[in-house]
């Protein structure tokens, strides 16, 4: 049986042209509650998520994502994840200025996306 590196998804940065607008769009639509603003980001939290924020806006030129987040059991768990991703060609670093403690990024993706969410049957397109 593989070993388990991972317990859970803890946050997700997504980059922004528009923050306040995709602020809005998760605050007022998606139902999230703003917990902390710093800089040129907002901490949002989902309703009875035990972590501390659950998704990062992030203004930037363009839309993307800015990292994934994701929780281990322990620190030996964590150190071999981050093995393993260095080894298969991720590149990344530790955050040390996030909000809530330091974490690591590994690998440091920036990429295109734009996610949608589904609503009663018809797809909204965040800001």
């Amino acid at each position: 049986m593989p070993q388990r590196l991972l317990s859970s998804l803890s946050h997700v940065e997504l980059l922004t042209p528009d923050l306040q607008k995709s602020v809005d769009y998760a605050r007022d639509i998606l139902g999230l509650d703003v917990v902390e603003e710093r800089g040129d980001s907002t901490y949002l939290r989902c309703w009875g998520d035990y972590y501390l924020y659950s998704l990062v806006l992030t203004a930037a030129a363009a839309p993307g994502l800015g990292h994934l987040s994701w929780r281990t059991e322990g620190p030996d768990q964590l150190m071999e994840t981050v093995r393993r991703l260095r080894h298969a060609g991720g590149q990344g670093r530790w955050l040390e200025d996030s909000y809530g403690g330091k974490s690591p990024v590994i690998p440091s993706v920036r990429s295109g996306l734009r996610p949608a969410a589904s609503v009663s049957g018809s797809s909204i397109t965040p800001p």
